[in-house]
């Protein structure tokens, strides 16, 4: 009836114009396709930038710590007071008691933390009498004092005095990022502490002890996600993958309750940079079908060789629903 109604003419016209509708339809799609593609390159792109900026940040200050404890392990009461302890309590050098060479180190120790408002804790620690600390000054609350002799604590059995201990000479070892401890429980206020040690030695090279800087997170952790962009997230996590960081508070520092609660478990194509041995490396991660708005970018940063930190960044990268 078509053929009868309407000659060749028409039908080519009409044929003609739904080729057209059909070629624009087709180069819609494909240019939507485009745009999509590169939107989600460039947002990719955006966070890989903001993670490495976050590993700037993040790398700057823990260089910054180790060149201080370095520096405070060569200040001339350091050597004083092992001179003064292995002659009777007298520095045969210049005659210093060892008191005086442990104020000494005192007032050093609280100059460095005036204008270091973020170290929580600087100590000198010996080896005998199980690890028994030196000196200690620290921060409490808007003051810095002195801890007086007869409080200071045996520090032997712990992880990062028995780490330093072993390390070569003049090498910085750096603890994880935890939860700072003090008499084997939980301080409160929850604070995330990382530290940095430098083992000592006597004059015939022998390990006296280690001086050691507690350096308080938050700050930075404060810092890092403020500058975050508008519509991101910040994550930090250990070298585990330990949520050290996160928008939600709770999922931080699981693992200090004996829970596991790791970047690797909800992203699962980036475990490999958490194996053992991983160097430096950059993860991009398309965003996840399932969440059908995630991506991440993860950027690993080794600390000292051994221990590193990952900073990632996840956007929302809305994904259009199919019509039906």
């Amino acid at each position: 009836m078509f053929g009868k109604r309407f000659g060749i003419g028409t039908r080519l016209s009409v044929l003609v114009c739904a080729l057209v509708i059909l070629s624009t339809g087709a180069v819609d799609i494909a240019t939507y396709h485009q745009i999509s593609s590169v939107l989600v390159k460039h947002e990719l792109k955006e966070l890989s930038l903001e993670a490495r900026v976050a590993g700037v940040w993040l790398n700057g200050d823990i260089g910054t710590l180790r060149n201080d404890v370095l520096s405070l392990a060569g200040t001339p009461p350091i050597q004083g007071v092992i001179r003064a302890r292995e002659h009777d309590g007298i520095d045969p050098v210049d005659g210093s008691s060892v008191d005086l060479w442990q104020s000494r180190l005192a007032v050093i120790f609280t100059q460095v933390m005036q204008v270091k408002p973020h170290y929580s804790q600087i100590r000198y620690i010996g080896q005998t009498d199980a690890g028994r600390e030196i000196v200690r000054v620290e921060r409490f609350g808007e003051t810095i004092r002195t801890v007086p002799e007869a409080a200071l604590p045996q520090k032997g059995r712990r992880g990062y005095f028995q780490d330093a201990l072993s390390g070569m000479p003049g090498s910085v070892s750096l603890s994880e990022i935890a939860l700072n401890r003090e008499r084997g429980r939980i301080a409160e206020p929850h604070t995330p502490v990382l530290r940095a040690a430098v083992a000592v030695h006597d004059s015939v090279g022998e390990p006296f002890g280690i001086v050691i800087i507690n350096m308080d997170m938050r700050s930075l952790f404060k810092t890092l996600r403020r500058e975050v962009a508008k519509g991101h997230s910040l994550y930090i996590t250990n070298e585990r993958g330990d949520f050290l960081v996160h928008p939600d508070p709770a999922k931080t520092f699981r693992f200090e309750w004996g829970q596991q609660f790791r970047l690797q478990d909800f992203f699962p194509s980036i475990h490999s940079t958490f194996a053992p041995g991983t160097e430096h490396r950059e993860t991009l991660i398309p965003p996840v079908q399932k969440l059908a708005c995630n991506t991440l970018t993860s950027v690993g940063h080794r600390a000292d060789g051994k221990r590193f930190v990952e900073s990632g960044m996840a956007a929302c990268l809305v994904k259009p629903a199919r019509q039906s």
